[in-house]
């Protein structure tokens, strides 16, 4: 069902700064309310679309690598990549079509993406020499953060000038147009790849895991695994990094929105300054990581633990202080800068091998 309301969400929604705080809010050219069509969904209902990606999400985080290592890296990635883009480019209409479609394709587009990091970790741990892995888990992980600056800007003037369904057009495209590249570059194995020379693929040899000879790291003690103390740890300091963050990612437009009262382009671009902050802290926390390891200025698991500390307790500190800013813009959004750019020094922490 589709109805005039004043604003991209339900006409129950409240907002909580009004329009006397407008002073304290310099980014701001235009108020948030704006004529146009809007869906009649519930705050339940809205909050539950944000949460049905996170659904899917969680149950392919393990599924995704034990695929993998049977198909290859490069096939689940790409065969997952292709649906959920396909997905996304339809989620307009699947939108239109019901509240349930568009809820069970979220939900799927989330078991799509739930593969990703864990293959990118798995073919970190084949491809990469040891003393080079926390700047190149660093480099792929901080192009999460860049395409989500980059994005959110860009969908506010989408919508600002075409509509929303633009931004799900595009960005289903971008990830049709990934797929063709990662098809034609992407290699599961180093004595595949046709354009490394020589001496790159002995010395990738030579610093490897060991694997079996379908060129896959050999199969895994779970059992070992899922009882060892460390183990637990880095899943624990995982779980609170990307609780943090995956919250401020879905649900910082919103409180700009509705909280603050930015307008769709001002919040676009505000939304995108905290994971510019995050893509630059998590590059160069990479780098100085290995730099500290390669020099051995300080033992591995120390320099992971320091890095752990910085990337969760700022951050908790910090969200909290920007909740106590009130209507103050620009000393909470400062606040959520600090907050999101500190979570990724996680990275090279608790997130790396």
């Amino acid at each position: 069902m589709v109805k005039e309301q004043r604003s991209v969400w339900s006409k129950s929604n409240e907002t909580i700064c009004s329009q006397d705080h407008q002073m304290i809010n310099p980014f701001n050219n235009a108020t948030n309310i704006e004529e146009g069509q809007d869906f009649d969904w519930s705050i339940g209902q809205q909050g539950d679309l944000l949460a049905s990606y996170y659904y899917g999400y969680i149950w392919t985080q393990a599924a995704g690598p034990m695929l993998a290592s049977s198909w290859g890296y490069k096939k689940v990635w790409l065969w997952t990549m292709l649906l959920a883009s396909i997905l996304t480019i339809l989620t307009p209409q699947l939108a239109y079509a019901g509240y349930g479609w568009l809820l069970a394709s979220r939900v799927l587009i989330g078991l799509c993406h739930g593969v990703s990091f864990p293959c990118m970790h798995g073919m970190v741990g084949y491809w990469a020499p040891p003393m080079e892995r926390s700047k190149l888990v660093s480099i792929y992980v901080s192009g999460a953060s860049i395409g989500t600056c980059v994005l959110f800007p860009l969908a506010g003037l989408l919508i600002f000038s075409f509509g929303w369904p633009w931004v799900f057009y595009f960005t289903g495209f971008i990830g049709l147009l990934w797929c063709l590249v990662w098809s034609m570059m992407a290699y599961d194995s180093i004595e595949k790849h046709p354009w490394i020379s020589r001496e790159e693929k002995e010395y990738l040899k030579a610093t490897r895991l060991s694997v079996n000879d379908n060129g896959f790291i050999k199969p895994v003690p779970w059992k070992k695994i899922l009882s060892s103390s460390p183990v637990i740890a880095v899943a624990a300091g995982h779980l609170a990094s990307n609780w943090g963050n995956y919250q401020l990612n879905s649900l910082l437009p919103t409180y700009l929105a509705n909280v603050l009262q930015y307008d769709i382009k001002s919040n676009g671009f505000i939304s995108s300054l905290p994971f510019i902050a995050q893509s630059m802290v998590c590059f160069i926390g990479g780098y100085l990581t290995d730099y500290v390891r390669q020099r051995e200025l300080c033992q591995t698991l120390t320099i992971r633990k320091i890095n752990t500390a910085l990337g969760l307790v700022i951050p908790a500190l910090t969200v909290v202080l920007a909740g106590y800013s009130g209507c103050n813009a620009p000393l909470a959004i400062s606040f959520f800068i600090v907050s999101v750019g500190f979570n990724t020094f996680t990275v090279p922490g608790c997130k790396t091998a």
